[in-house]
């Protein structure tokens, strides 16, 4: 027996799909939407606004990310208002940033399509560099550490950063930032 186009995609997204029955996912299993309750706020960021035809979301900073068509199921359950982090994978091909939202506790895979807006209430920049300490400061007043003298190399006062949560390939801890100035994004953070 063959499946249809229609079917295989129904089959394919099968673990996307949220059911109405209360089952717990493997996701949720796992502790993936699970919030540490130490987590800086700053890493956690608001959808404020919801554009269903166009599949975007525009986030407190002002970024507004456009999600992959295949999770329009999820996005449909979606709202103003609900927590999520972004995460940063370095193998990832075509969408690079991943979307979970704890409030819905479902994920999604997305492109930036309009960095951070400086008159938004979220926007965050780096405001102080200190070299010695291997630290920088942001705009909220927020100090990041890191253990690695070189991660901050390419990091200047003024540049325009977003806050990413989430382990990527090789890091130890949950906090990296993304320098959308450099393009650089520095991981294995700590709050100072």
């Amino acid at each position: 027996m063959s499946l249809s186009n229609e079917q295989t995609y129904a089959f394919e997204q099968k673990e996307l799909i949220s059911s109405p029955i209360p089952v717990t996912s493997h996701l949720q299993q796992q502790g993936i939407f699970d919030i540490d309750p130490d987590m800086n706020s700053s890493w956690l960021h608001s959808i404020m606004k919801i554009n269903r035809q166009d599949r975007t979301i525009t986030l407190e900073n002002g970024s507004v990310w456009k999600l992959g068509m295949l999770y329009f199921r999820i996005f449909d359950k979606w709202q103003e208002g609900d927590q999520v982090t972004l995460s940063w994978y370095q193998d990832t091909y075509f969408l690079d940033t991943q979307i979970k939202n704890y409030t819905k506790q479902s994920y999604a895979w997305s492109n930036m399509k309009l960095g951070p807006q400086p008159e938004a209430s979220g926007f965050l920049s780096i405001s102080k560099v200190i070299p010695q300490q291997i630290c920088i400061e942001l705009s909220n007043g927020v100090k990041v550490k890191t253990k690695y003298p070189w991660m901050f190399r390419n990091f200047r006062e003024g540049d325009i950063v977003m806050t990413l949560y989430g382990k990527g390939i090789g890091s130890e801890t949950l906090y990296s930032l993304w320098d959308l100035t450099s393009g650089y994004i520095a991981y294995d953070l700590s709050i100072a």
